[in-house]
């Protein structure tokens, strides 16, 4: 007989770990001690399963192939690489992990954070967690539906997404080591402005593909846009001018591009700073 596949979210190791990221982004807004990075740290560091676990979990969220073929064969390279993961030791860390965030924080609220592409993370735990055996029909549309992610025809936005990251300043995209180290002793939580804290709330509470998101974004570019403007006409360091004219010929780009990224928010975070300093 045939089981049923059930997607347990509380041990599916690439939820969690979105999940953690988001609290420490909610505790730094909130101005608490971000007790998620120790759990971070504890557990996904470089010799732990999980980090191994998660890294497959990315693997099979980010590769792109437009073969079906091929795509089909990284999937079953994964699946078997997941196998060679010492399974007593990978549940017992998970298990450690879920325990520490239980007393940690309120588990509803916790896990009712919403995470993009739910889906996918699901999908990819159902192949990890049964065989084939167990039920041939789900486990092939789980692994029908990973393989249709892979080919699914997002190049545009990919390419746009690459473009905008080879674009920014370099400060920028260590904006989030920044927020979730650095500044957890509430530099950053004392310091952010209305637009700031604007930002990171949306950034914790809504879905990076919706229509909203879209809005939200080039409303706050534009702002940011007009403001550098006005800022420019009065700025006389030199190398401070070039930095903006610069920052100013990427917000099109950022405004533009089809596919919103975490990197839309950092960037946002990181200008607004920049026009406090201004």
């Amino acid at each position: 007989m045939s089981k049923i596949f059930k997607h347990k979210k509380i041990k599916n190791t690439g939820l969690l770990y979105e999940l953690l990221i988001r609290q420490m982004t909610s505790d730094v807004l909130q101005g608490k001690n971000p007790l998620s990075i120790k759990f971070v740290k504890k557990y996904f560091n470089d010799d732990s399963p999980l980090k191994s676990e998660l890294n497959l979990y990315n693997t099979l969220y980010n590769y792109k192939d437009k073969n079906p073929e091929f795509a089909l064969k990284m999937v079953d390279a994964v699946i078997k690489e997941h196998s060679q993961i010492n399974s007593p030791t990978l549940e017992k860390s998970k298990y450690n992990l879920v325990k520490d965030i239980n007393k940690s924080f309120n588990k509803d609220i916790f896990m009712k954070t919403q995470v993009d592409n739910y889906k996918i993370y699901a999908s990819i735990y159902n192949l990890f967690e049964h065989r084939e055996s167990d039920n041939p029909s789900l486990y092939l549309k789980n692994k029908l539906y990973i393989v249709n992610h892979i080919t699914s025809n997002n190049t545009d936005s990919t390419s746009d997404k690459q473009e905008f990251m080879e674009s920014v300043d370099p400060e920028l995209k260590s904006l989030t080591f920044k927020l979730l180290t650095e500044k957890f002793n509430n530099k950053w939580s004392s310091n952010l402005d209305e637009n700031q804290k604007e930002i990171l709330r949306h950034f914790i509470f809504n879905s990076v593909d919706s229509e909203k998101t879209t809005i939200f974004i080039t409303e706050h570019i534009d702002n940011i846009e007009s403001k550098l403007k006005s800022k420019l006409v009065n700025i006389e360091d030199t190398v401070l001018d070039i930095k903006v004219k610069e920052i100013l010929s990427i917000l099109p780009k950022l405004k533009n591009s089809s596919f919103i990224t975490e990197g839309h928010y950092l960037s946002m975070i990181r200008y607004y700073e920049l026009l406090r300093e201004l």
